[in-house]
C-alpha cells in the first residue's frame, strides 16, 4: 500500500491495515469448462491431467506439459472494498516450446482483473508480483487461469488483500 494511503487510512480509521491470505494454495478448485470464465481465450487444442496440477510446500504448482489449460475457483473469505489493496506472487521457471508461442496468466477477484500477463516463450525465469488498490466493492470468487504451450512449470504462492476494515481485521485475529 502506498505510504499515503497508509497514513490517510489510519488517520479516517484509527487501525493500521492488515493483510490476509484472501486463498491458500490448498483451496484452490479446478473449473470445468462449461463455467470457465475465461473461455474466450480458449485454444482449439488443450488438455489437464489432474497429475499436472499439485499443492506442494504451501504452492500451487502446474505442470503445463501434462494441464495446458487450467481456470482455479476458490470464494473470498470477505467482500473487498474500494480502496483495498489486493496482491499475489506467480512465478515460472525458463518457459521452453519446440515453436515460438505464449503463455497467459491471470489472476482475478470478482471480475477484476489483479494480473493479466502475456508472457512469449521461450522466456527466461521470471517473478510477477501485482499490486492493484480497488476502485470498486468485489464480492463473490477469486481465479486463477493459465494457458501454456509447452512443457513449463509455474507456481502461485498467494493472493492477499491489505485493509483496515473490521471484516479484514478479525479475520487476521
Amino acid at each position: 500500500m502506498r505510504p499515503a494511503t497508509v497514513i490517510a487510512t489510519i488517520l479516517l480509521t484509527g487501525c493500521a491495515p492488515v493483510t490476509i491470505d484472501l486463498v491458500l494454495p490448498e483451496d484452490w478448485e479446478r473449473v470445468p469448462d462449461a463455467e470457465d470464465p475465461f473461455t474466450d481465450l480458449r485454444p482449439d487444442e488443450r488438455s489437464c491431467d489432474e497429475a499436472g496440477v499439485r499443492v506442494e510446500e504451501g504452492v500451487l504448482e502446474v505442470d503445463t506439459l501434462l494441464c495446458s489449460w487450467a481456470t482455479f475457483r476458490a470464494p473470498l473469505p470477505v467482500d473487498l472494498a474500494r480502496n483495498d489493496e489486493v496482491t499475489g506472487l506467480v512465478f515460472h521457471g525458463p518457459l521452453a516450446s519446440v515453436e515460438p508461442s505464449e503463455a497467459v496468466i491471470i489472476m482475478a477477484v470478482g471480475d477484476v482483473r489483479v494480473l493479466n500477463q502475456t508472457v512469449n516463450i521461450p522466456s527466461p525465469t521470471a517473478l510477477y508480483e501485482p499490486a492493484l488498490v480497488l476502485e470498486q466493492e468485489v464480492s463473490g470468487d477469486a481465479w486463477l487461469h493459465i494457458h501454456n504451450h509447452g512443457g513449463n512449470d509455474w507456481r502461485w504462492t498467494n493472493l492477499r488483500v491489505t485493509s483496515s476494515r473490521a471484516a479484514v481485521r478479525a479475520l487476521a485475529d
